[in-house]
């Protein structure tokens, strides 16, 4: 990943998704309890085969980037060699999969509306479909996105 923006909403979204799968409140929190720690592994691994660079991620939970390095090898490990922590990151894998499929469906019927309505050349008429699309999908800010294009 290079776009910036597009980098910190995925680790924000990656963030909140591993923090409901392992019932914690927040892995920015400064602690060494287990279940915390191998939240913040579990995050740095995944992120990190996106292709975000460490210095990124270690900025993002407030640590330095040799955390988020060590964290990448012990995570290897645990997904290696602990059958609960490999069943937990496939269902973090899942939970993105199931994310990224979702946007792009939404961004196929978007892209079909629009090119429906350049051909036709009604912009109001696209407008209100395109609210209406996205007010069933409640996703209000791809929205707004979108109508910049």
């Amino acid at each position: 990943m290079k776009d910036t923006l597009a980098e910190t909403r995925f680790l924000q979204g990656l963030k909140k998704i591993i923090e409901n799968v392992l019932s914690i409140e927040d892995i920015k929190i400064n602690s060494r309890k287990l279940n915390l720690v191998i939240a913040r592994h579990l995050f740095f691994y995944i992120a990190r085969k996106e292709g975000i660079k460490f210095h990124t991620l270690g900025a993002f939970l407030d640590r330095d980037h040799s955390t988020a390095i060590h964290s990448v090898r012990v995570a290897e490990d645990l997904i290696k060699y602990s059958k609960i922590h490999k069943e937990t990151f496939l269902t973090i894998l899942a939970i993105l999969n199931h994310k990224k499929q979702e946007e792009s469906v939404i961004h196929e019927r978007v892209k079909r509306i629009i090119e429906f309505y350049k051909y036709s050349g009604n912009y109001i008429l696209l407008t209100n479909d395109l609210r209406k699309l996205f007010e069933e999908e409640r996703k209000e800010k791809f929205f707004k996105e979108m109508l910049k294009i």
